[in-house]
């Protein structure tokens, strides 16, 4: 957020980033977001207070200049909602490290959340977290209730519409670092009827209950046990993680990534590291019933790890 009530200072600031290819400014906020989101002007849109988007488009020269586009976005999403249409999501994977909580050591969970924001994914997949309640406040999200202690999931109602009783949780082998557990929730996307299930977890190193390097490939199994018991084998799913691979080289049943593979759940986007973190660790894997595009790191908000999405649509 560049802290402005000039629309010139935000259009320049846009101009002179080249990856920045739109902007939201929002008088009201006082504020403009540099996103990296590229529009047509085509899209579906909405009113948000005073806010709008302005977009660079072709103009036949090397530095096109942000153009007006014919809607306003929430000042707090990369992408505007409903732009895409109502067959597409955006899922994040985002490891906020333990320590940034007020609880362990220091309180970055603002620069969490406004990654969050940043962003604008419809769904989230947290691992050490300490204080969901904290971060989705702070994220202007709100968080599925019945998960448990570990590995929350938060979500825009304004994207993606949570389906009542569907958040659950199962504690998987645990490293000697903390409890290890992946959780669940279904949701509708909203202005549509498309139905998904969401599932996040946190994989342990190598140690105690997970000293094994088959564990991974079992955690991938009872997963899998799990989608079935739901009855969710025939609807599109999403798994996102802190993967953890290491822990699992050289084992002879295989990684979590290949034991999903083999289940039709395949790997959308790795993250890379390009923008700060670690690269190789979190990852989003989508079912069949999606197409996977624009996965992307969004840098780390202060983590240790990037922030990193995937858009995923509903085949047609």
């Amino acid at each position: 957020k560049i802290q402005t009530l000039s629309i010139q200072e935000c259009l320049g600031s846009c101009s002179s980033n080249d990856r920045c290819q739109s902007v939201a400014f929002c008088p009201e906020f006082e504020g403009c977001w540099l996103k990296e989101k590229s529009f047509t002007g085509n899209e579906p849109t909405r009113d948000f207070n005073d806010c709008k988007t302005y977009y660079k488009k072709p103009c036949g020269s090397s530095s096109p200049t942000p153009s007006p586009s014919p809607a306003p976005p929430s000042p707090s999403s990369t992408t505007p909602p409903g732009t895409s249409s109502p067959l597409t999501v955006t899922a994040m994977t985002y490891n906020t490290v333990y320590t940034g909580y007020p609880c362990c050591g220091s309180n970055t969970v603002p620069q969490f959340g406004a990654k969050i924001r940043e962003v604008g994914p419809a769904v989230v997949g947290a691992q050490e977290c300490q204080d969901a309640n904290l971060l989705a406040s702070e994220a202007g999200y709100q968080v599925v209730p019945g998960t448990g202690p570990q590995n929350p999931i938060l979500y825009d109602p304004d994207l993606a519409v949570l389906i009542p009783g569907s958040g659950g949780w199962m504690d998987v082998p645990k490293d000697c670092y903390a409890q290890r557990t992946f959780t669940w929730a279904k949701f509708r996307i909203a202005g549509g009827s498309n139905e998904f299930w969401f599932f996040n977890t946190h994989l342990p190193h190598n140690g105690c209950e997970a000293q094994s390097r088959d564990t991974h490939a079992g955690i991938a199994r009872q997963l899998i046990d799990q989608r079935a018991q739901l009855g969710a084998e025939n609807t599109p799913t999403v798994v996102v993680c802190d993967c953890n691979p290491f822990a699992s080289g050289g084992s002879s049943e295989g990684s979590f990534e290949s034991n999903l593979a083999s289940a039709g759940i395949v790997k959308a986007y790795e993250g890379r590291g390009t923008q700060g973190g670690y690269a190789g660790l979190d990852k989003i894997f989508y079912s069949s019933q999606w197409t996977a595009s624009n996965g992307a790191d969004h840098g780390t908000g202060s983590s240790d790890h990037p922030a990193i999405t995937a858009d995923l649509s509903f085949a047609r």
